[in-house]
């Protein structure tokens, strides 16, 4: 039992996904103590610039002494004072650059500047200090609204080498404008575009207005509800069409049972007159079906129905739940009268089972003579559209005589 649970598991969707996360864990696992941070001559490597410090968990030996654990943080490899001083000749002028943050150079401020903490790909710590103290905050913002001149000084520090450099500043504050005043000249400036472009087959809305960017919508078109009851409409067909669909299958499938009805209920008549008992005669029809065939919705049926009563279900519920799953009146009629049987133990079964096979085949008889009508009703229209090309091509050649 327990292997069978095991068995069950392994061949499910989540126990294949557990394994594979167990397999990448073990061998994670295997593989995380499988390199060594300390070389045969008893060197560290250390991690390359900016990287990072390299913990380290180690055992010395000493010789007729014992052994001790230590702990280390071996730090990154640093720069020497030679390359720090190289590396921030290459940084200043991407230092001058990201302070100015757009203003056009440094003897015409006219927003906020950028003081910025460090600038990627190079180690320094930037400290910035600006001698009047009024007119940019510790990020750079601007925040005095008069002109003047001012000197900035730059501090980068890394490890122990540090240097200061600074640079002087003409700032003049732009004029900002109020909400209402931008939102006036936007107005101004789109009736003038309006005049001015009245012999222009296009209108050409302002772009900017006071050095910021507009951007406009459309208010005035309505939505079309045409859009929503097409998507409505389709969804309504997408399901009528699925419905219908469904409706087929299970019409074609109640065609095909009925088709086997009279073949099934004439094997179980001769295998009862045979001697054969009711159970017997059942698994044996199922069992006479052609294995290299695809199974029939019939006998698909049967089969579920003995499988029920070889796993220990009665007789009684096995046919009523046949009868159920099928919900065809000549099913329900056959069923019927085996349940009967087998609650009052009918010794007439075989006589009434053998008028309904008569009933059965008679049926069979007049659904295949309905089924040719319809056939003929089919062809109605193309002979039809056929008659009415043959009196064309004899007519217009008539005509043409005339």
């Amino acid at each position: 039992m327990f292997k069978k649970q095991i068995k069950k598991f392994i061949s499910s969707k989540e126990g294949k996904i557990i394994l594979i996360i167990v397999f990448i864990t073990v061998l994670a696992f295997l593989r995380s103590n499988g390199d060594s941070y300390i070389n045969e001559d008893g060197r560290i490597k250390r991690s390359d610039y900016l990287k990072g410090d390299i913990p380290v968990s180690l055992t010395a030996e000493i010789e007729d002494v014992g052994s001790e654990i230590y702990d280390l943080n071996v730090g990154e490899r640093v720069y020497s004072d030679t390359q720090c001083e190289a590396l921030y000749e290459e940084m200043y002028p991407v230092l001058i650059t990201t302070v100015l943050n757009g203003n056009l150079s440094s003897e015409k401020i006219t927003g906020d500047l950028n003081f910025v903490k460090e600038i990627p790909g190079y180690p320094f710590d930037l400290t910035f200090y600006v001698k009047e103290r009024n007119v940019f905050d510790t990020d750079g913002k601007l925040i005095t609204k008069a002109k003047g001149e001012t000197t900035v000084q730059v501090s980068a520090s890394y490890e122990d080498w540090e240097k200061e450099t600074e640079f002087d500043v003409l700032y003049e504050p732009a004029e900002s404008l109020s909400l209402d005043e931008i939102y006036s000249d936007l107005e101004n400036e789109i009736l003038k575009s309006e005049k001015d472009t009245r012999e222009n087959e296009y209108y050409s809305l302002p772009s900017e207005i006071d050095g910021h960017s507009v951007v406009y919508k459309d208010l005035s078109g309505k939505r079309n509800p045409i859009i929503l009851l097409v998507g409505v409409v389709a969804i309504i067909i997408l399901l009528y069409g699925a419905k219908t669909d469904r409706d087929k299958e299970v019409k074609k499938r109640q065609e095909e049972i009925i088709k086997d009805y009279s073949t099934v209920i004439q094997k179980l008549v001769m295998y009862l007159s045979s001697g054969m008992n009711l159970r017997n005669a059942w698994i044996r029809i199922y069992e006479d079906y052609p294995k290299d065939k695809d199974i029939s919705p019939m006998y698909e049926e049967i089969g579920i129905m003995v499988n029920e009563i070889r796993t220990g279900i009665s007789e009684t519920i096995a046919y009523r739940e046949f009868s159920d799953r099928i919900g065809i009146p000549e099913i329900t009629r056959m069923t019927t009268l085996l349940t009967q049987n087998l609650k009052k133990g009918s010794t007439n079964l075989i006589v009434l089972l053998t008028e309904e096979a008569a009933k059965a085949f008679e049926g069979r008889r007049q659904r295949a003579r309905i089924k040719g009508e319809e056939a003929q009703t089919k062809l109605l229209a193309p002979m039809t559209l056929l008659m009415i090309v043959v009196l064309v091509i004899i007519m217009i050649p008539a005509f043409w005589g005339m």
